[in-house]
């Protein structure tokens, strides 16, 4: 299999040499860039992979947010093996003050415990939305000024390189074996879970709306049939293009079999469901469709029904439900993206209490408790769930409306507008 590795070239030379030949059926192929600037152009160039692996957060972010690739994306962190890595070099006079970035400040405290070393200062910074490049450089270079004896470490070959053209002292953190070893797997599985997916059996319930009124309307019963003929015509049409296989049941209610990767293919990975723009400017005609997929055609089908009823709330609505229990409502963003069930009444209480998703829910939940804390802002809750700092923003509006959260100060941060930090208290 082979996965592009994306990067400034010093940097992927020193992964490719410390990789060495770990698993000779995993080749890592370099696309060596000389300016992160360079990432989104370089990546569209890329073919002939199964996915692309980043040497850092920050160039994987810049590519995530600009273009949408059909291919598993992932990157490289910086874990506790790295630190050590580049602290080993001191053992003999450990530096007890450090400026360091990308590193969270709880993993620099604990590799120094385990190492027995003292650490009397740290200053940490992480790149986000807020702060970019220059503002690291920029970060280090207050440290080495207002602070006496404080030691700098960059994870960035750019904020190294600018740092020694002014001849002030800096460590580069390097990937070692195992954190390449742990993006490597990282990326793979994503991978083969994307193909296993990608065959998952799909089931289909396509439902005219209002049919007993739609038939009301036709005192020609020839009439009727000649519209339903119309758009079992077009029903079928859409069958050519998910591969699929339809046949109707009556009262205006089709059933189609498909795959997982024939959907995906046909909504664009669920940006659109073409079939109800051309029902309604054909005929002036409204459908719901549930989609169901499963480890199976029998449970694939059960899902189906079940989308079809959350899709007929509204009408005019599609509505997939995943074999893990995810419904998705193409063309609507991932926030849109929730959980039907869950085991926890707890999270159903709160669910209702605050018209947040039970999954939104379980997994603010599962932040905090990972993080041990409950002050966070916004742009915080939006990366732990991978959605908008806009949809963030209205999920703490949600949960203050609730009286389950509330504000409590101002995040003090050196570069741009400061941010509202929030106290959660789900319970």
């Amino acid at each position: 299999m082979k996965i592009a590795i994306v990067g400034v070239k010093k940097r992927i030379d020193e992964i490719l040499a410390s990789r060495g030949d770990s698993d000779p059926n995993i080749e890592l192929v370099p696309y060596c860039y000389e300016h992160y600037t360079q990432a989104v152009s370089l990546v569209k160039s890329i073919c002939d992979v199964e996915g692309i692996l980043f040497t850092g957060k920050f160039p994987y972010q810049v590519v995530r947010k600009q273009l949408d690739s059909r291919l598993v994306l992932d990157y490289l962190e910086y874990d506790e093996s790295c630190l050590i890595k580049v602290l080993f070099a001191f053992r003999s006079d450990p530096p007890q003050k450090v400026s360091i970035d990308t590193i969270s400040r709880n993993t620099v405290k604990k590799v120094y415990n385990e190492l027995g070393m003292s650490l009397k200062h740290i200053r940490t910074v992480q790149l986000d939305s807020q702060t970019d490049i220059d503002g690291i450089t920029a970060f280090h270079l207050r440290n080495y000024r207002n602070i006496p004896r404080i030691r700098l470490f960059t994870c960035f070959y750019s904020v190294y390189e600018a740092l020694r053209q002014r001849e002030i002292p800096c460590e580069l953190i390097t990937h070692t074996c195992f954190s390449i070893k742990k993006g490597v797997n990282h990326i793979l599985n994503k991978i083969y879970f994307r193909q296993s997916s990608s065959v998952q059996p799909a089931v289909g319930v396509i439902q005219i709306d209002g049919f007993d009124r739609l038939c009301t309307r036709f005192s020609d019963e020839f009439r009727l049939q000649r519209l339903l003929l119309r758009v079992y015509g077009k029903v079928l049409d859409f069958q050519d293009d998910v591969s699929s296989f339809v046949v109707s049941i009556g009262s205006g209610r089709y059933y189609f079999i498909s795959t997982r990767f024939l959907v995906e293919k046909y909504t664009d990975n669920y940006r659109d469901f073409p079939l109800l723009f051309e029902i309604f400017s054909g005929f002036n005609l409204t459908v719901s469709v549930g989609v169901g997929y499963g480890t199976n055609p029998m449970n694939a089908f059960h899902h189906a029904k079940e989308a079809l009823v959350l899709a007929q709330k509204t009408g005019n609505a599609v509505k997939i439900l995943t074999a893990q229990g995810d419904v998705i409502t193409p063309g609507s963003g991932a926030d849109e993206t929730y959980r039907t069930r869950w085991s926890d009444e707890k999270v159903g209480e709160i669910s209702r209490r605050t018209g947040i998703g039970p999954r939104n829910i379980a997994r603010i939940t599962g932040f905090l408790e990972k993080n041990q804390r409950t002050d966070v802002t916004v742009y915080e809750l939006s990366e732990a769930l991978h959605i908008t700092t806009r949809s963030g923003s209205r999920l703490m509006s949600k949960l203050v409306g609730a009286g389950l959260a509330q504000e409590i100060g101002m995040e003090q941060i050196r570069r741009g507008r400061p941010r509202k930090v929030f106290r959660i208290a789900l319970g």
